[in-house]
């Protein structure tokens, strides 16, 4: 009999284990191969039925010896025959001798399917304690779980390790219910009668006191080997079609899909179809979410706790395409190639371009390796000046056969040479304007550059304010305006248009002549009296030498004195002249150390001439102001500005005791930093820092009594001088997001700019040191901010000393009592915007305070749309701003005390709106009634037209109003709410004529009768032609010039057009030609001539339509008449509120007297709305005759009106009227009155 050793070297695989069984099994039963879950358990009983039906039963023990039980794999049966029929032919039991111990071998199963190498399963496994469950067992880390842990796992491994090929035995935890232990079994294969068998031998190998119950335990197992899965396809990338499929050799399972322990479940992307044997799982458009481990899992009916499982883990790849970049291309006779590369060599089964664009050039596809080449041929014939700039887009698209799709897009610009021509070289004196026209065959362009080249020097020139571009269908034009030439302007210019890389130029010169600048050219006398026989010199000096040609024009050859007196009388006669007593005469300022700027002015006096007035300007200062002119009129304003205000500095610190004293000098400061605050300019600290430094020294106390003087001299200079501030802090730009903090002795800035996101409010405090120890603050609120644009800058000035400086209307003892805050904005605020300052009381003992602001128009200070709340030591002023009511008739602004004009204007629009809109439903309710004769036909037409008109111009008017505080950027809504505000109103005033017109027609030409269709097409060309034509004229003069509408609100300018004449003065006319045709109507009515003998009921309507002339035609003459008052300057507030209150309820009177006053029209409605009740009462009332409506002859009202026609009764009146408001233009500088 062959050895153990023999046997070892004739089998491919021998595994032996140590075992206390009785015989050595070498049964190969079914294995069990899996990951088990305790969900997929199965009861005892159950369990026990398996064992009993897979059952092997083993050989009786023989020996006392151990035994072992060896399993042996074939992998090739065909050469393994031989040694199964050696083994079949054994004689069993075979007993063999080692040297420990005797060996018997008492069965010999031979098979030739294997479990695979290398391959362990895992059996998830149960049994229960018949004790009580403790909580301790629950804490993995508690000395009790410990405990239980490792008695458990050295018993399982004691009677498990003889499984083939056993790893280990672990508790996985403890549940309650008495006491379930968990725990997992791995090894290369088992079947259930030696899972049966060892679980017996758990029994033996734990301590009684667990008192593990009989036959309690549970097992689930999964097998892994015996399902196969495949992909389809093996490479995967996002968008394909992925098929994974699984196949078992068993039959009727029940099939399940998880991905990452997720079901899967059918879907729109996710299809599963399944037969007894195999199940599909389909994934359209594959994406990388969709990656990981995919199971599908069959599970057996009859045995529902073994479950096959297979898992395959996907992973998926991108199509990474690498393309050529978007390119800008020249049509000219070039060849450009277009690539499509992936990253890796998928063999696409399709590559393809396709064109998109106005230039759809088409090109050749190549493909080579894992690129796709397209390449374009480019001729000059491809491309239009008018497509010039468009793009084309070129996409390649690649596709892998199973569903996955990638582009790319490779967009080409074709750029077409432009021909740009210029204006002809010119030459332009010093000192006056010129221009220069640059013209592009092509529209789509980048931007325009314009540049001098005087020698080697190359100057660009700002864009603002000098170069304006235009662009029509055909063409692109740029011209460049220089108001104030200079010697700067002088060389060679070259305007440049850019498509992005591609540029195109043409030049031309320009030749500045040198000539003086107008203010620097000084006469001698500017006033004179000159002896008549005598010569008297006249002198035009300037500040340098050079060869001019001089000309002195005169109006006339002859020349006539202005004034003439007796040679007696002159008493004064000198150098300086000749005159008498108080006579003036003004002359040049002298030239001494350098020019001087102004002049002087000497009385006679005592025989004398004596110095009356000193305006002259100090030559450093003259020469500052006089390079502030040039910098204004350079081609770098912005780029030279920091380096000037720099010297601006220096200069007025060094002048700054001859200011003190000077009015010139200090109003020539104030001069130079209006000029420069027109300048936008980057917040850089320096910058800020000197421009205020120059303010501060201006503004300190020891210039107040230079400011008083000069106050009586240029009211204005301290209003230039804040509006310079603001202006400046308005269009300051800021420098990394920020705005600097400046903080000086008698002002002091500080502002923020709006980000993205930023809630947060704006709160700003300054507070001075000093003699005055001023304080306050400025807030806005978080809803505000929120409501503003990102990268709006607010930006907050304080004034401790502006307060003394700004003038007082001297009629009042009010004073400035705190510092003079301005907050500006880099954008237009909404309408509705509030903000809240605070002011420290300079005066505590000072009463009744006013919050006031600025008014430049006025020139003084204004408090409409602030409310003051007074306490102790500060005041809080809570300003906005409404829209006053009183423009249409003013070009002047008003100021009333609150907003009184302004409730009135809204309150009265709501009600002429609504008694409009009643107006217009009672006309089309009773149209049929009361139209029955031609006259009542045509008066219902002009009444419903004029209604309609003054409807449709209120709403425009409310429009209006809601832009007045966003007018900036909504410029063209502006004007076209002007055009129809003027269209509208004029429409009310022609439909008024039309109808006196009519009425005049109708009573004055008896015998001469007018269809009614002529009277209908002479009414409305009238009521809307003559309206149109006017307000088309109007626009189109003025707008062209930008002088149509107002800088501070939404109507007719006056100031630079007076295009407010070309509403007012139709207005005025048509009012007084209605008047004299009421006189008329009126008078023929009282005494009609012989032959006038209109039927009865037309009579009625004429004595009817008369009496509505005759009295709402004075009221509307004189509404216009105090309209036409506030159109004077200055004009008393009474006739502003007494205009703005009568035309407020125009749409109320057209109601009342239009409408309601018509008996026929009265009569309709009762006729409309008629029932019993209203008949009974309709009965009662006609039988006392009608005897006392509102306007009835008994009415206290109806005397007044009644008296115009010298009757009584009642009488019908029909009305038109427009309404009006008024704005300011306000300074954002704030303060407070006592």
């Amino acid at each position: 009999m062959p050895s153990l050793g023999t046997l070892a070297f004739c089998f491919q695989f021998l595994m032996v284990a140590a075992s206390s069984q009785p015989s050595l099994d070498l049964t190969l039963d079914s294995a069990v191969h899996a990951s088990l879950t305790s969900e997929n358990g199965i009861e005892e009983d159950d369990f026990q039925t398996m064992l009993q039906r897979q059952k092997r039963e083993a050989a009786p023990l023989r020996y006392s010896h151990s035994a072992y039980i060896v399993n042996i794999g074939l992998s090739f049966t065909s050469p393994l025959v031989p040694i199964q029929d050696y083994f079949k032919n054994l004689s069993l039991p075979i007993l063999i001798n080692t040297s420990d111990s005797m060996t018997t071998i008492s069965n010999i199963n031979v098979t030739t399917d294997a479990p695979p190498m290398n391959k362990s399963i895992t059996i998830i496994m149960s049994v229960k304690l018949d004790i009580n469950f403790q909580d301790a067992l629950r804490n993995p880390s508690s000395d009790l779980y410990m405990k239980y842990k490792h008695d458990f796992e050295k018993a399982f491994t004691n009677a498990y390790q003889h499984l083939p090929g056993f790893i280990s035995a672990t508790v996985t935890g403890f549940r309650s219910g008495s006491v379930s232990v968990d725990y997992e079994v791995k090894t290369a294969s088992a079947t259930l009668t030696q899972l049966e068998n060892a679980s017996r031998d758990v029994l033996n190998s734990v301590n009684a006191s667990y008192m593990i119950t009989p036959n309690s335990f549970v097992v689930s197992a999964v097998i892994t080997d015996q399902t196969d899965f495949s992909v389809c396809p093996a490479d995967i990338f996002e968008g394909d079609t992925v098929i994974m499929t699984c196949q078992t050799k068993l039959t009727s399972w029940n099939v399940t899909w998880d991905h990452s322990g997720q079901v899967v479940s059918q879907s729109y992307r996710h299809s599963i179809q399944s037969t007894g044997t195999e199940s599909t799982l389909k994934i359209t458009n594959f994406a990388q979410n969709d990656s990981g481990p995919y199971t599908c899992v069959f599970k057996d009916s009859a045995a529902p706790s073994v479950l096959y499982k297979a898992t395959h883990n996907l992973t998926v790849a991108a199509i990474n395409i690498v393309s050529s970049d978007n390119i800008d291309v020249v049509c000219e006779r070039v060849d450009v190639l277009l690539t499509c590369c992936t990253d890796r060599n998928l063999q696409p089964s399709n590559v393809k371009w396709s064109v998109s664009g106005q230039m759809g050039i088409l090109g050749t596809a190549t493909t080579k390796d894992n690129c796709s080449n397209y390449r374009l041929e480019i001729q000059d014939y491809h491309c239009s000046p008018s497509k010039s700039g468009t793009v084309t887009s070129y996409t390649c698209e690649l596709s892998t056969g199973n569903g996955a799709r990638r582009s790319k897009v490779i967009e080409v610009t074709y750029l077409q040479i432009a021909n740009i021509t210029i204006s002809p070289p010119t030459n332009v004196s010093e000192g006056y304007n010129f221009s220069l026209t640059c013209t592009s065959n092509v529209m789509n362009y980048n931007k325009v550059i314009w540049e001098i080249q005087m020698g080697t020097t190359n100057t660009t020139i700002e864009s603002d304010p000098y170069i304006q571009t235009y662009t029509n269908q055909t063409e692109a034009e740029s011209v460049l305006t220089v108001k104030t030439a200079t010697l700067e302007w002088n060389g060679t210019y070259t305007c440049t248009f850019f498509q992005k890389s591609l540029s195109s130029s043409a030049r031309t010169a320009v030749e500045v002549v040198p000539l003086p600048l107008k203010q620097n050219i000084f006469v001698d006398p500017i006033e004179a009296f000159i002896r008549c026989n005598t010569q008297q010199e006249l002198k035009c000096c300037i500040n340098k030498m050079e060869n001019y040609n001089v000309t002195f024009t005169v109006q006339s050859t002859t020349f006539f004195p202005g004034k003439r007196y007796d040679t007696a009388k002159v008493v004064c006669s000198s150098s300086v002249g000749i005159g008498k007593q108080g006579d003036r005469i003004t002359k040049s300022c002298p030239i001494l150390n350098g020019p001087m700027r102004g002049n002087i002015t000497y009385v006679c006096r005592d025989k004398a001439w004596s110095e009356a007035r000193n305006n002259c300007i100090s030559a450093p200062i003259n020469t500052l102001l006089t390079a502030a002119e040039a910098l204004l009129s350079s081609p770098q304003p912005k780029e030279k500005l920091p380096e000037y205000l720099q010297s601006l500095v220096e200069g007025v610190k060094k002048e700054e005791q001859g200011i003190n004293t000077s009015p010139p000098d200090l109003g020539a400061v104030v001069t130079i930093l209006g000029l420069v605050s027109t300048i936008p300019e980057e917040a850089a600290q320096s910058t800020v820092k000197n421009f205020l430094t120059v303010v501060d020294i201006i503004v300190s106390n020891t210039t107040i009594n230079s400011w008083n003087e000069l106050n009586q001299q240029e009211t204005n200079k301290s209003s230039l001088l804040l509006e310079s501030v603001e202006r400046f802090s308005q269009y300051l730009q800021p420098v990394n997001n920020t705005i600097p903090s400046i903080r000086n002795t008698n002002l002091q800035l500080e502002g923020i700019v709006i980000s993205e996101g930023n809630g947060s409010q704006y709160a700003k405090n300054f507070t001075f040191s000093g003699p005055s120890g001023l304080s306050g603050n400025v807030l806005i609120n978080e809803a505000q901010i929120q409501n503003l644009q990102a990268n709006t800058t607010i930006i907050s000035v304080a004034y401790s000393t502006l307060g003394q400086i700004l003038p007082h209307r001297s009629e009042t003892s009010e004073s400035v009592n705190g510092l003079v805050m301005t907050t500006t904005m880099s954008r237009n605020i909404s309408q509705g915007f509030e903000i809240i300052m605070t002011f420290g009381k300079s005066n505590i003992s000072l009463i009744n305070p006013q919050c006031v602001f600025w008014n430049f128009t006025s020139g003084q200070w204004d408090k409409t749309g602030c409310r003051p709340e007074n306490r102790e030591q500060d005041v809080t002023c809570n300003c906005t701003h409404l829209t006053s009511f009183s423009i249409l008739m003013s070009p002047h602004a008003v100021s009333i005390g609150g907003n009184a004009l302004d409730y009135i204007t809204y309150i009265g629009l709501s009600i002429s709106i609504l008694s409009l809109l009643a107006c217009i439903l009672i006309e089309f309710l009773v149209w049929k009634s009361v139209t029955k004769n031609r006259t009542s036909y045509m008066r219902h037409i002009c009444m419903l037209n004029i209604a309609t008109s003054l409807l449709i111009a209120d709403i425009w008017f409310i429009v209006a109003a809601s832009l007045h505080d966003i007018k900036e950027t909504v410029k063209d809504i502006c004007i076209a709410v002007t055009f129809f505000i003027h269209l509208f109103y004029l429409c009310v005033f022609f439909w008024m004529l039309a109808l006196g017109l009519m009425l005049f027609y109708r009573l004055v030409f008896i015998l001469h009768d007018t269809s009614k269709t002529t009277q209908k097409a002479v009414a409305f060309s009238l009521g809307y032609g003559c309206p149109i034509t006017i307000s088309v004229i109007t626009i189109a003069v003025t707008h062209p010039y930008g002088a149509y509408e107002r800088r501070d609100a939404c109507w007719l300018s006056w100031e630079m057009s007076k295009a407010l004449l070309a509403f007012v003065i139709p207005a005025l006319i048509i009012v007084a030609v209605n008047f004299i045709i009421a006189i008329v109507v009126i008078g023929k009515i009282l005494r009609p001539a012989v032959g006038d003998k209109p039927n009865q009921q037309e009579r009625s309507f004429f004595i009817q339509v008369g009496k509505s002339i005759g009295v709402l035609t004075p009221l509307l003459g004189l509404t216009w008449g105090f309209g036409f008052a506030t159109v004077i300057k200055d004009t008393s507030v009474v006739f502003h509120i007494l205009f703005t209150i009568l035309n407020a309820l125009q749409g109320l009177f057209i109601l009342l007297f239009g409408t309601v006053w018509d008996k026929k029209v009265r009569e309709a409605l009762l006729n409309k709305c008629s029932s019993t009740k209203w008949s009974s009462q309709q009965t009662k009332s006609t039988s006392q005759g009608n005897s006392a409506p509102v306007f009835s002859m008994k009415s206290p009202l109806s005397k007044p009106l009644n008296s115009l026609c010298g009757k009584t009764g009642k009488y019908d009146v029909s009305s038109t009227e427009t309404m009006s408001f008024s704005t300011e233009n306000i300074s954002m500088a704030n303060s407070f009155f006592h």
